[in-house]
């Protein structure tokens, strides 16, 4: 745990795979132990079987925190809680996204977790010195959390699809907005996952919802549904739809006013590493 002194030999090659007259060169593990980290192995962070409503899982294999190369972390973040394991400062606010960390103190060699509404610089407890921001969680306005289950930088709400409805039965021909911020963390993610329903009512057997990133003029997603059979298409299927966000807002639209769409929310992929 944490970096080492040793040092280890280092195979050099040339273009075409041969070895080099000096080939061996003497590295420290520190420099070779930082490219195993920087890419955290197996990061699963997800609600607590026990506890899912204000406990967090979090675990991988070797990550690296600020310089110290650990080898595995298996921590249960607890929002009710203040400090190590727990949240930063204060006590917990509802409808607040939380920020989770992982938090080492190198002088008794300890890894933990911790809940901040800082995305940048948590108040650490004592002795722990050096942090990594490795994800983050909302609760809503009971002080619960959502199940979701990260794996590395994807995330994915495991929810019945009526809690993750978040624009409903629309029909507007141009242009509306909708803020995700209450589903999707943009300051630290690049993406969003949509599932995007379509219903027509004229006969014609077709139905279009298009979305987009808002500040976008062309790059437009259009999600178009046919009937299988000649009628009217009453209810469509709902189809996945995944956009890079300039911010947490989207539009989104029908192309004529006798459809209507509904958008749920599936998830988001974060960039941290």
């Amino acid at each position: 745990m944490g970096n080492s002194a040793l040092s280890r030999n280092v195979i050099v090659l040339d273009q075409k795979g041969k070895r080099r007259q000096s080939d061996v060169y003497p590295r420290f593990l520190s420099e070779i132990d930082y490219f195993w980290g920087v890419t955290p192995e197996r990061m699963v962070i997800k609600n607590n079987v026990t506890n899912p409503l204000h406990q967090i899982d979090v675990s991988c294999g070797k990550i690296l925190i600020e310089g110290s190369l650990i080898d595995s972390v298996g921590v249960t973040v607890d929002v009710t809680v203040s400090g190590v394991n727990g949240v930063d400062i204060g006590v917990e606010v509802n409808n607040t996204w939380y920020y989770i960390w992982l938090i080492y103190n190198p002088t008794t060699a300890t890894v933990a977790g911790l809940f901040s509404t800082s995305s940048t610089n948590p108040t650490l407890p004592t002795g722990y010195t050096k942090k990594r921001l490795v994800g983050a969680v909302r609760n809503n306005v009971s002080s619960n959390f959502l199940r979701f289950k990260q794996i590395n930088n994807m995330v994915w709400y495991d929810e019945n699809y009526v809690t993750t409805l978040m624009v409903n039965n629309f029909n507007n021909t141009a242009y509306s907005s909708y803020d995700a911020a209450v589903w999707f963390p943009h300051v630290i993610a690049s993406e969003i996952l949509l599932k995007v329903a379509c219903g027509d009512s004229t006969g014609d057997n077709a139905a279009v919802v298009t979305v987009r990133p808002n500040g976008f003029t062309l790059g437009e997603i259009r999600t178009n549904i046919s009937a299988q059979v000649a009628g009217t298409l009453a209810v469509g299927q709902r189809l996945p739809v995944r956009m890079i966000m300039l911010s947490s807002v989207l539009d989104y639209k029908v192309s004529n006013a006798a459809e209507s769409g509904d958008i749920y929310m599936d998830g988001f992929k974060l960039k941290l590493w």
